[in-house]
């Protein structure tokens, strides 16, 4: 018999991993179940720590403070107003206008200074 040529078989070089609906489900499933897990532990582990942590803290001393007394209201005598029922309006040295016209007359006169930028006081 003659001979055949010798048939090698190729060398692996590697391999492939084939996932189905169900194998893609059942890594889901594992992963879900092991987040829920490590999910649970932390919440424990977070309830235990809190209460310990959560002691009640001790309250402030009570102190007792008196409210202060009232002011004192003093009491100023007012001058009447003229018998007329003039107004009366001091002007700047102290003075009362002798009448409305007068009164109104510095009024102007304060507002025009006090446009022009002189000084009022």
């Amino acid at each position: 018999m003659a001979d055949l040529p010798s048939m090698e078989q190729p060398k692996e070089q590697g391999f492939e991993l084939v996932f189905g609906p169900r194998q893609i489900g059942a890594v889901l499933f594992v992963a879900v179940a092991a987040v829920g897990i490590c999910s649970a532990v932390a919440y424990v582990a977070g309830k235990t720590a809190a209460a310990a942590t959560l002691a009640p803290a001790p309250l402030p001393p009570i102190v007792a403070v008196t409210p202060p007394p009232p002011p004192q209201v003093v009491q100023v005598p007012v001058a009447a107003p003229p018998a007329d029922g003039r107004v009366v309006a001091p002007d700047a040295a102290g003075a009362a206008p002798a009448s409305w016209r007068e009164a109104f007359a510095r009024a102007r006169q304060r507002a025009a200074g006090w446009r022009d930028g002189a000084d009022l006081r």
